[in-house]
């Protein structure tokens, strides 16, 4: 890292609210960022804010020709462990279907919090992080390193394996959210495109 320097940092966040019957709304969002500058932000894609059980992909790695100042957390992209991607760069889709199970079809006043505010979620995700401004195959490429288990440990062989979750990641899946005790909590199950599954328990109101 150079003692001297500076970066520039662009991004957006648009989102979109639709009212489809009743309190069931179609929420959209749209977000993306750009760092650049011999210290700049590095963004780590891949799950979702206030993550309780949170897991990371050690396995892609931080590229060691770019120097980075700072790094943060570009959510959310459920159906991925943190840091799938990474990059200076990110963009990403959320969408949303959110029903609010009980208040929407009771036709008298609801007393208990955890029911009023008790919310069905249909989603899909869509997003990449790379270096760069453009996402092109070799910004967007981020092989993974492993050791080869079969050579002896004296003569190590490191193995480049391209990883096929490094292009676009896509994932869809249901989730729940309610409010217990001042909390909004979210528990989302999303499947990606590699047909993996995951589950995200998290705190917050947020997408």
């Amino acid at each position: 890292l150079n003692s001297k320097g500076g970066f520039y940092n662009i991004g957006t966040d648009i989102r979109y609210y639709k009212k489809i019957y009743k309190n069931c709304i179609w929420a959209f969002r749209t977000a993306a960022a750009h760092s650049r500058g011999n210290q700049k932000v590095l963004y780590f894609l891949g799950g979702v804010d206030n993550w309780l059980n949170a897991e990371y992909n050690s396995y892609t790695p931080i590229r060691n020709t770019e120097e980075y100042a700072f790094q943060t957390v570009a959510n959310n992209m459920r159906g991925y462990a943190r840091n799938t991607w990474n990059g200076n760069t990110f963009a990403l889709i959320n969408t949303e279907v959110r029903l609010p199970v009980v208040t929407t079809f009771a036709k008298k006043p609801i007393q208990s919090g955890i029911l009023r505010s008790l919310q069905a979620v249909a989603f899909f995700d869509v997003g990449s992080a790379w270096m760069g401004l453009w996402p092109s195959d070799e910004n967007v490429a981020n092989n993974i390193t492993v050791m080869d288990p079969n050579h002896p440990p004296t003569t190590p062989v490191t193995l480049i394996i391209d990883d096929k979750s490094n292009g676009i990641g896509a994932s869809y899946g249901l989730g729940a959210r309610t409010m217990v005790f001042g909390y909004f909590l979210r528990l989302d199950y999303a499947f990606n495109v590699e047909r993996e599954s995951m589950l995200h328990f998290s705190i917050g109101t947020d997408f």
